[in-house]
């Protein structure tokens, strides 16, 4: 499945990692080209395989899969719906239009005893920073819905 060769219908893009392949469901140059699938291809094998299912019928015009998630586009547009994957087995769900959604703060420390954020939240560039100097920071993921008070879902160090 993850041979394609660049044709009409695939782009290949060689990159560092390996190449970027792209597979579209009408040739180059078609008015309303689709893309159907993305995916690096490396020596290790493919990885960030994303497939896109377009709907005819139903309230989604789009469903973007990958390993960890999916995104369903809306066919009136507005927000996405996002489900991700969590190895636990839980899905975290971000849907407005159900009231549903997950949060994310970032820390610099987290307190495991207590469950929750330690310290004030970090700004972008802070984060970045961060991330450039080759340190720790914490994401907590909180879940919240209609019908339950915000609950801590997820807890990654970066």
């Amino acid at each position: 499945m993850f041979d394609h060769r660049r044709s009409e219908l695939v782009d290949v893009f060689p990159n560092a990692e390996g190449e970027f392949i792209q597979v579209w469901d009408s040739p180059r140059g078609t008015q309303g080209r689709r893309l159907l699938l993305t995916y690096l291809r490396t020596s290790e094998g493919p990885r960030e395989i994303c497939h896109r299912v377009f709907q005819s019928e139903g309230p989604f015009e789009l469903i973007e899969a990958t390993d960890l998630q999916r995104v369903f586009h809306y066919r009136e547009g507005g927000e996405p719906r996002h489900e991700r994957f969590l190895t636990s087995g839980r899905v975290l769900v971000h849907d407005p239009r159900h009231g549903i959604r997950f949060r994310r703060v970032f820390t610099a420390d987290f307190d495991w005893v207590k469950q929750a954020p330690k310290g004030k939240a970090l700004a972008d560039k802070v984060v970045m920073l961060l991330q450039s100097g080759d340190e720790s920071w914490y994401v907590s993921t909180y879940q919240e819905s209609p019908t339950e008070s915000e609950v801590l879902r997820l807890v990654e160090e970066h």
